[in-house]
């Protein structure tokens, strides 16, 4: 492909049918800061289809009668996309300002020149970098937590599926899944800090969805901005000051979740979180 193009490049929009009073707030905001991206759109879910008028998005759908694995599902829409490279989000990364096309074009460039690249985060998440790695953006050390990370970004496609397990659950697949990519030697990268965040989403507030809850700040001026049809509370507004805790009950399938999609190196994940809930109730940062 001649650069200057998005022919290899798909925006894939991870949701599932439950999130579908979602989907109209995010091609709204998308459609405004993103128009330049407009012709390649895959929406992912299980069996519910979307429309938009203006947008081209094409709904991939897959079901697992037993049981919905969103990482089997996620496998089968890549599956789907012809491709090579993919900028996938989530359904509620509400797009805040304009996706800068020159910012987007040298990613996909770098992307393009440099095969041992499997990502480049499109938002600023880790601290953990290489010094002077020689390059417009900042690449992760090798071991950093969440290396594999639900963020906004642009995978190289084959990396990706690589990545991915059909067992996994989004929360285990960015807390287990890291382990995955440290010895394949394969580099991870970001947006450089010297810049602004080429995908401007609230990241700081998770999206605009927490714990299955509308997040207000992130939502409210937005649905009357497109006005949209939206009643938050029929789903509900998530109170950040107050939100419950995982149950140990949650815990221990999570972790048991980790020991079947990586195996033995879960214990190393065990004690590193058992290690941080000791320092914090030490006092320690």
């Amino acid at each position: 492909m001649n650069d200057g193009g998005y022919e290899d490049l798909t925006i894939l929009v991870n949701s599932c049918d439950a999130y579908d009073d979602v989907w109209d707030l995010y091609f709204s905001a998308f459609q405004e800061h993103a128009s330049c991206l407009s012709n390649n759109i895959v929406l992912n879910t299980e069996s519910k289809h979307y429309n938009n008028k203006i947008l081209d998005v094409k709904t991939t759908n897959y079901l697992n009668k037993n049981k919905d694995q969103w990482g089997e599902r996620l496998l089968h829409a890549l599956s789907e996309i012809k491709t090579e490279y993919v900028l996938m989000v989530c359904e509620d990364y509400i797009l805040e300002s304009a996706i800068s096309e020159e910012k987007l074009q040298s990613c996909l460039s770098f992307m393009r020149s440099n095969k041992e690249a499997a990502v480049i985060y499109l938002v600023k998440v880790f601290e953990d970098i290489v010094e002077d790695s020689g390059f417009d953006f900042e690449e992760l050390k090798k071991y950093v937590d969440y290396k594999v990370n639900s963020a906004a970004a642009i995978w190289r496609k084959a990396d990706l599926i690589r990545y991915v397990g059909s067992i996994d659950s989004p929360w285990a697949w960015e807390y287990f899944g890291s382990y995955r990519s440290y010895f394949d030697g394969k580099k991870f990268y970001q947006v450089s800090k010297q810049d602004s965040d080429l995908y401007h989403y609230n990241y700081s507030l998770g999206g605009a969805i927490y714990r299955g809850k509308w997040v207000r700040d992130v939502v409210e001026e937005k649905i009357k901005k497109y006005k949209l049809p939206i009643n938050i509370n029929e789903r509900g507004v998530a109170d950040l000051a107050d939100l419950p805790k995982r149950s140990a009950k949650w815990k221990i399938d999570f972790f048991c979740l980790g020991y079947r999609m990586i195996g033995f190196p879960v214990a190393l994940f065990f004690f590193r979180a058992l290690s941080k809930k000791i320092l914090h109730k030490m006092g320690c940062s």
